[in-house]
């Protein structure tokens, strides 16, 4: 019996843990921005406190890992399925959607996320009255919306697998039939 090149163990292995390890980056970044929230309605610095540490440890424990995971499981699937990195739209699209999402991430709302841990550390029992809180506060809203959108963005691209040109992706010339005009 001939096993199917798509549906090999190692395909099967690397879509899995790309799949689950894109919904921990997704999930790890609603639940940042719950806890932002409730960041923002706590009535005690001991609350505010373990709601900055609770962000904290989500970002540098499950997001960094995830993201490593998802793009070097996504590098090793296009290679088993020699899809090439470079040969769709839609795995270029995923990969500089990707890149973007991480450099999205790394530059712009990490900071933003340490500035708030920092405001409120230091200012445990005035944080609530200082603009600079208020002002990282709403980026970090803005920024983690903005993040979530990408995310998604990216799973959709997955989900569909849209190509505009179908005669010269070779993914598309298999799934579909097409043969190459030499």
């Amino acid at each position: 019996m001939q096993v199917l090149e798509e549906y090999s163990t190692v395909s099967i292995v690397l879509k899995f843990t790309h799949i689950i390890s894109s919904c921990i980056w997704f999930g790890t970044v609603v639940c940042i921005g719950v806890l932002l929230y409730l960041n923002h309605e706590s009535g005690s610095t001991a609350e505010l406190n373990a709601f900055n540490l609770g962000i904290h440890y989500l970002d540098n424990y499950l997001i960094g890992p995830s993201v490593i995971i998802s793009i070097l499981s996504g590098v090793f699937l296009c290679f088993c399925k020699k899809l090439q990195l470079f040969a769709c739209r839609w795995v270029i699209k995923k990969w500089l959607g990707s890149l973007i999402a991480v450099a999205f991430g790394l530059i712009w709302l990490a900071p933003w996320l340490r500035e708030l841990e920092i405001i409120c550390k230091i200012n445990q029992f005035m944080v609530f009255t200082i603009p600079g809180y208020y002002r990282a506060y709403y980026l970090n809203h803005i920024s983690l919306v903005v993040q979530e959108i990408m995310l998604l963005y990216l799973i959709l691209i997955s989900l569909l697998k849209p190509c505009a040109d179908h005669k010269n992706c070779i993914h598309c010339r298999e799934r579909f039939g097409y043969k190459r005009d030499e």
